[in-house]
């Protein structure tokens, strides 16, 4: 029969956190990583650049310095909307980013008993967290909410399987993140692709001539132009993106009508653009002009002004932002419209500041122009790049909530494991009736 312990009978001892110093002083030599709680989301995602470097004494460097299978826990911060507790593993991929690893003082660290599969327990941890069960345990100091973890801990029951069933469900959830991750880094090393031929080809002008050869390096005619200030291939234009791209400004749905339940009609709003995400649903008539599409550039005219490629066919875009697409018979590629343009919206954000919200205008947009090559090869290669890119995140949203709804079933004992995963990741799984 299986035992159910409660969480705080299973950790074997806990890791306190440590902020440390942002330079090296006499009393804190060491450097290190230190994990915050905006660090969690990242981490979980396989992004590990952001990581504060920072500095702290020999003895909280031999005594609080992380170890793979350690768990770390938010205990001060969240929002109205998000619960304090978010939970993050300390893998042997984050330790070979970042050697050493500490904690935050709004964070605590802790190592589980013998007995007990760490990943399974982090697992299980991310599990209740996403249940909101933390929303019980919070308690307010000046405005900042804190985790009462001893609380929390003493009541969060947890059922002791084998250890190798333990081990067999971290490894299934493990296999799909493994796939997120491989994912994440293939897009971003498309992107890095993509930007640097786009600084070969439209920023140096060094794109392949008829021999083969980098054309401006090898003495292509180059001629002034004086919208963009500089010189550019003699046979290229510059054109406003009205010109050469389908522009549709977003529908003004009614927010009284909105509902988080979904419906006909999954609304963009700028809030969503980044995620390429959807948060509110309508039912109102819309014309389908106001649908994205698959690669559409989508960009929020209010605030820091988002810019990115949108992932599926179904979502209609709200008012307050912008649809950009390539024409049919333009040789622009819509990866090359927001390399040209991105500069200017930075610019435009970043003239902003001083006001409490930023805005782009239709004449802000007026005001944008783009290279044109007659070379439609160059806009070939940009397509098949981004198609990549979307393909994948596409799958990298199917695993994920393949990932989201195996988890409860695995860690409620619902569901087992009864095979390997499969080679397109999709876990066989024996349903237990209840």
């Amino acid at each position: 029969m299986e035992n159910t312990y409660k969480i705080s009978s299973i950790i074997d001892s806990y890791i306190s956190g440590d902020w440390g110093n942002d330079c090296t002083t006499d009393d804190t030599p060491y450097p290190v990583y230190c994990v915050r709680g905006a660090d969690i989301v990242p981490i979980s995602n396989s992004q590990f650049n952001d990581i504060p470097l920072r500095y702290v004494s020999k003895r909280s460097f031999q005594t609080r310095c992380l170890q793979e299978g350690d768990i770390i826990i938010e205990k001060s911060g969240g929002s109205p909307t998000q619960s304090t507790g978010r939970v993050v593993y300390v893998s042997k991929e984050l330790l070979s980013a970042k050697k050493n690893i500490v904690c935050s003082n709004f964070c605590t660290a802790f190592r589980v008993k013998e007995g007990w599969n760490a990943h399974y327990v982090f697992l299980y941890l991310q599990n209740v967290y996403n249940s909101g069960v933390f929303f019980n345990f919070e308690g307010k100091t000046s405005g900042l909410k804190n985790l009462m973890m001893d609380a929390a801990f003493k009541s969060i029951p947890i059922k002791k399987i084998p250890i190798a069933k333990q081990t067999d469900l971290a490894d299934s959830i493990s296999a799909i993140d493994k796939k997120l991750s491989l994912n994440r880094q293939i897009n971003d090393n498309l992107e890095a692709m993509a930007k640097q031929l786009y600084d070969y080809w439209f920023v140096q002008f060094d794109f392949p001539n008829e021999e083969g050869k980098p054309y401006k390096s090898s003495g292509g005619a180059m001629v002034w132009n004086e919208k963009l200030k500089c010189e550019i291939p003699e046979e290229w234009n510059v054109a406003n993106i009205f010109d050469e791209l389908s522009v549709q400004y977003g529908f003004p749905f009614s927010t009284e009508l909105f509902t988080e339940e979904p419906t006909n009609i999954p609304i963009v709003r700028i809030r969503d653009i980044l995620e390429n995400s959807v948060s509110a649903y309508s039912e109102e008539e819309v014309d389908e002009k106001y649908k994205l599409q698959k690669q559409d550039l989508v960009i929020g005219m209010d605030g820091n002004f988002h810019m990115n490629y949108w992932n599926d066919n179904v979502s209609y875009l709200n008012q307050r932002s912008v649809r950009l697409r390539t024409k049919s018979k333009s040789t622009v590629s819509i990866m090359q419209a927001k390399y040209d343009i991105a500069p200017y919206i930075k610019a435009k954000e970043l003239r902003s500041k001083g006001s409490t919200v930023g805005h782009l205008s239709d004449k802000d947009l007026k005001e944008l122009f783009i290279l044109v090559s007659p070379n439609a090869d160059f806009r070939n290669k940009f397509d098949s790049i981004l198609a990549k890119i979307i393909e994948n995140r596409c799958e990298m949203i199917e695993l994920t909530k393949q990932r989201d709804e195996l988890l409860p079933l695995l860690m409620n004992g619902q569901a087992t494991v009864n095979a390997d995963v499969s080679p397109h990741l999709r876990l066989r799984l024996d349903i237990v009736q209840t």
